[in-house]
């Protein structure tokens, strides 16, 4: 409908041009649960994430970022252990779960449904840091690499640098989530200069002396 003050389109619904399904689906499942159901939901959610909490903070290598409240929990490693590298160990295994920057973490958000395979993921996680610790390289080789690295990169083209954006950005596109993405992570936390290339050049390094 329109008249001399504007133009004006009239909506079935509140959000627009969109479909309602969404709000269809969210009226069913309100009325399926209902309060019990999503009571009994939010307990299963918050427990699971306690048992996780609980297990990391068990592991002297890894932390909890912050204190989280409720189901969202970041995991950070102590030095000399890459987080990303503990990321990409547990996507060899089977667990997809989100990298996060500032400060490199992984990202977990919990759900009820995570209730049934918790302790097959906290088995897994155990297995990997036990793997992690026997694979560490020695401080001395790890000091001597890194040394090595960061003197190369002082004489880095900077073609170098931009054909490195451009693997991240193809691999960030992949509709195939990558395996391996410490390198990855490290170099978007830190590009587009040439001297910030140097986190991932020394992943990639790190991935090397640690077999």
């Amino acid at each position: 409908m329109a008249d001399g003050r504007g133009v004006f389109i009239r909506r079935p619904l509140f959000l627009g041009t969109r479909a309602g399904g969404a709000i269809a689906a969210a009226w069913a499942v309100l009325h399926y649960l209902g309060e019990s159901g999503y009571i009994e939901a939010t307990r299963l959610a918050y427990e699971t994430t306690q048992r996780i909490k609980e297990a990391i903070e068990a592991l002297p290598e890894l932390y909890i970022v912050g204190k989280p409240r409720m189901t969202i929990l970041a995991v950070g490693a102590r030095p000399p252990y890459d987080i990303y590298t503990i990321g990409d160990g547990l996507s060899e295994r089977g667990w997809f779960i989100d990298r996060q920057q500032k400060p490199p973490s992984l990202h977990l958000t919990v759900s009820r449904g995570h209730a049934r395979v918790v302790e097959e993921f906290l088995a897994d996680l155990e297995a990997l840091m036990a793997q992690v610790r026997r694979q560490q390289p020695s401080p001395l080789s790890r000091r001597i690499g890194r040394s090595l690295v960061r003197t190369g990169l002082k004489v880095l083209p900077e073609r170098w640098v931009r054909a490195m954006a451009r693997w991240v950005s193809r691999t960030a596109r992949s509709n195939e989530p990558p395996r391996r993405t410490a390198a990855m992570y490290g170099m978007m936390g830190s590009l587009p200069s040439q001297g910030q290339v140097e986190t991932l050049a020394l992943d990639f390094l790190d991935q090397a002396l640690g077999g």
